[in-house]
Parts: C-alpha cells; sequence; structure tokens
C-alpha cells in the first residue's frame, strides 16, 4: 500500500504581514475617498471649498484623521520596514488557500509587487510632504480660509505640477492595487473569482479618485479644471460672487 500523505496544512500569512497589510490598504483608501470629497467643492469656487474644509478641519475630524488614518498609516510603514530587514515575503508570494486549495497571490507578478514597494515609498514621501505643508498648519492654528489662496499659488508651478502628478498616481496605484492584496493576506477573498472581482473594483475606485484629484490639482495649477468645473479658479484678491450675495 501507498502510505497516506497528510495534506499540506492550508496557508495563512503571519501576524506580521497581517498587521501590515490590514494597516496599510484600508486606511488609505479610507483617506484617499475623504480626500477626494473634501476637495472636489473647490470646484464650485473657494465659497464651496472654505464651507467644506470647515467641517473636515474641525478638531473631531482632524483627530479622527490622526486616529484612523494617519498613526496606522505610520505603523504599517514601519511594519513595512521591518519586514525588508528580515526579508520576510521575498519568495513567498501565495499568502492564503482558495476555497478550492489551490494557492491565492496577492499580485499578479513579481514585478507589480516590486513596484507596489516602488510607490510605497513615493506614498510616503508624498503624504509627508502633502500633511506637512496643509495639514500641520491647521494644527499650529493656521485658518482654513487661506488653504484656497495656498493652494492656488503653489500649485501652479512646473515642479509642483509634477511631484503631483507622480505622487497622486503613485498613491493611488498603490491603494488601487494594494486593497486585493490585503484582503488575500488577511483570508477575507477565498477564491480567485473573487480575487478577480476585488482588484477589478478596486481598480476602478483608484482610477475615479485619481481622475477626482487630478481634477482639482488642475483647477489650482492652471485655473480650470479637465471636466466638471463649475467656477474657474479665483486667485487672491478676487471676490467670489457666492460671498456677496444678498449684500446691498
Amino acid at each position: 500500500m501507498t502510505p497516506r500523505r497528510d495534506a499540506p496544512p492550508p496557508l495563512r500569512a503571519s501576524l506580521l504581514e497581517r498587521t501590515h497589510a490590514a494597516l496599510g490598504a484600508f486606511p488609505l483608501a479610507i483617506y484617499l475617498l475623504l480626500h477626494a470629497l473634501e476637495t472636489w467643492p473647490a470646484l464650485s469656487g473657494r465659497a464651496a471649498f472654505n464651507a467644506r474644509l470647515h467641517t473636515t478641519t474641525s478638531p473631531i475630524w482632524l483627530g479622527a484623521k490622526v486616529v484612523l488614518v494617519l498613526l496606522p498609516l505610520v505603523v504599517h510603514a514601519a511594519l513595512g520596514i521591518v519586514r525588508v530587514v528580515r526579508g520576510r515575503g521575498r519568495d513567498r508570494e501565495p499568502l492564503s488557500a482558495s476555497s478550492t486549495g489551490a494557492p491565492l497571490v496577492a499580485y499578479l507578478s513579481r514585478g507589480l509587487r516590486t513596484l507596489q514597494a516602488l510607490t510605497g515609498v513615493l506614498t510616503a514621501a508624498y503624504l509627508c510632504v502633502h500633511l506637512a505643508e496643509l495639514t500641520v498648519p491647521l494644527w499650529r492654528g493656521g485658518a482654513p480660509e487661506v488653504f484656497y489662496e495656498t493652494l492656488s499659488l503653489r500649485a501652479g508651478t512646473p515642479l509642483s505640477i509634477t511631484l503631483t502628478a507622480i505622487g497622486l498616481a503613485a498613491v493611488c496605484f498603490h491603494a488601487g492595487q494594494g486593497v486585493p492584496a490585503a484582503l488575500v493576506t488577511l483570508g477575507l477573498v477565498r477564491s480567485v473569482g473573487q480575487l478577480s472581482l476585488a482588484r477589478m473594483i478596486s481598480g476602478l475606485m483608484a482610477a475615479i479618485v485619481w481622475l477626482m484629484l487630478l481634477d482639482v490639482t488642475s483647477h489650482f495649477a492652471v485655473g480650470r479644471a479637465l471636466f466638471g468645473d463649475q467656477t474657474p479658479a479665483q486667485p487672491m484678491g478676487d471676490i467670489d460672487p457666492s460671498d456677496t450675495e444678498g449684500a446691498d
């Protein structure tokens, strides 16, 4: 008789890998969605933009952003460094077993996995610069009303346009590819079909958010958005007609 061979144990990511995935993909996705909704009113003019910022820059909102988004992302970055130092995941692409027993892979190829790491570095750099320029001044008591003028002045330089385009592409790509990978790592996706659907939805959402943020960037950089612009950008000193409605 042929000796019976026990089936190999189901693939399961380590605690470090699962924590790293959960604290990265989901807070970053939430940040992107909130940031798109926060800045989109700029296309309706300064008054609409300032009204939205008054809500999303309140102490409660800022505290929620720190606890639910910024701190998890900092821990995610730190755990990523730990994994690189330890050499974990270098040759271990399968992270979960499908419902049929076949291994599911987080990324379609080794090249995409490498690109995910590269966009992670670019994402960290972009978010640090973005927060230093805009969010930190709020924590130090700055007025949200000056944000419109600040963005109008800084967004129009060739260097700013280039860096913003690269940064937004990196952040959205990292989130769009990272969410399905995190679902695999956490064992929440159990079949190839589910993984394909997750990749399609996540990629589509990332593309939509990227276009929205690129549109807002164009509004501030050149005075007009690519699409959906209702009010041209108003440089410092210009009067928003909606600010004077009802005035005698």
